[in-house]
């Protein structure tokens, strides 16, 4: 209820006083404010950060003085934003925060160079953190990698001269599949 309520009080002492207060009490509208976005991003790349209000907030102030429904950020870290939604008549603000993660492309090292003399390798691949998965791929069509998915493995079937391996790892959010060969 936004319309105004009226309160009295009485107050008497044992001498037989009175007196009496009417208390007015107007309340206000209040805003409801929080934000949508990605939580999780990869370096290098922006995320719109949307600050939605309840049908009363009708003002946004950003973190950085803002006032625009939407905001892009691109952070190179974790970084919390945060919206101040408010209304046209009133002063009964209301905050929300968002954080948004950062999360860096993995690197692929398919290890180091080889000389092998018996036709097999063992591959030594590093598997980067928080890097969904890897997989091999060879360039010759004889060798077999007894387990693709793996970052140790062996290779056999190497012919003479070079042998050539890919090793190509994936990490969301970050966009692209990195490869060593």
């Amino acid at each position: 209820n936004t319309s105004p309520q009226h309160y009295s009080v009485t107050i008497s002492n044992s001498d037989g006083c009175v007196d009496s207060l009417i208390v007015s009490v107007n309340p206000q509208t209040t805003a409801m404010v929080d934000i949508e976005g990605t939580e999780t991003i990869c370096l290098g790349t922006s995320t719109t950060l949307i600050a939605n209000g309840n049908s009363n907030t009708s003002l946004f102030r950003w973190d950085n003085n803002s006032q625009s429904p939407q905001r892009i950020v691109s952070p190179t870290a974790t970084t919390e934003f945060w919206v101040i939604g408010s209304t046209s008549s009133t002063n009964c603000p209301d905050t929300a925060r968002f954080s948004v993660n950062v999360s860096h492309p993995p690197v692929a090292n398919a290890g180091p160079d080889q000389t092998v003399c018996d036709g097999e390798a063992q591959l030594h691949a590093l598997l980067p953190p928080n890097s969904g998965a890897g997989t091999w791929t060879v360039l010759n069509q004889s060798i077999a990698i007894v387990d693709p998915y793996a970052p140790l493995t062996m290779a056999t079937g190497l012919e003479t001269g070079a042998n050539r391996f890919v090793w190509q790892v994936a990490s969301a959010p970050c966009p692209g599949t990195p490869t060593d060969t």
